[in-house]
């Protein structure tokens, strides 16, 4: 069966107090206290990994409906061997950070949230400016052998899971 691999690639800082969302907190001219904001971050972030989650299940689900329904629709071995030689996508989840130290930081948000659902993989990005961080994440992902790449921001939940689908179909 041959793979096409396909990646969601998150960037975020950890959600703690002073790192994030810092202009809607007292340490610039908003209302809430620090660790307010970085709780509301934390929860706008862990929702958009969920949706995350939750399009790329779906999108796996309708891959092995189409390809369950070949496996029924063929009774010669010889097409059966045909259908297993099908382009199968997968999908994985990265979440870009920096420093490298934020890696273990960030890993620890996760790990003490609970299971999720899918393996989530955490990464640093290196640059001097912000166009040099976002190119290195994406050089990270496409050497590790991933075709597709959608990229988005942490703070997004109100994102539809559709889009997401959409983004791979």
């Amino acid at each position: 069966m041959n793979e096409r691999k396909n990646a969601i690639l998150l960037f975020s800082k950890p959600p703690l107090p002073g790192l994030v969302k810092t202009r809607l907190s007292r340490l610039k001219d908003g209302i809430f206290s620090p660790e307010v904001a970085a709780h509301l971050y934390h929860c706008l972030f862990f929702d958009v990994v969920e949706i995350c989650c939750d399009a790329l299940s779906d999108l796996e689900s309708v891959q092995e409906a189409a390809l369950a329904q070949k496996d029924i629709a063929l009774e010669d071995t010889a097409q059966a061997e045909l259908v297993s030689g099908s382009l199968v996508d997968t999908y994985d989840i990265f979440i870009s950070t920096t420093p490298i130290e934020n890696v273990a930081v960030m890993q620890k948000c996760f790990d003490d949230s609970g299971i999720w659902p899918r393996k989530l993989t955490i990464i640093h990005d290196e640059g001097s400016n912000f166009d040099e961080h976002y190119n290195d994440s994406f050089r990270q992902v496409f050497d590790l052998g991933y075709e597709t790449i959608l990229s988005m921001g942490g703070d997004m939940p109100s994102l539809p899971k559709s889009v997401i689908i959409e983004g791979f179909e």
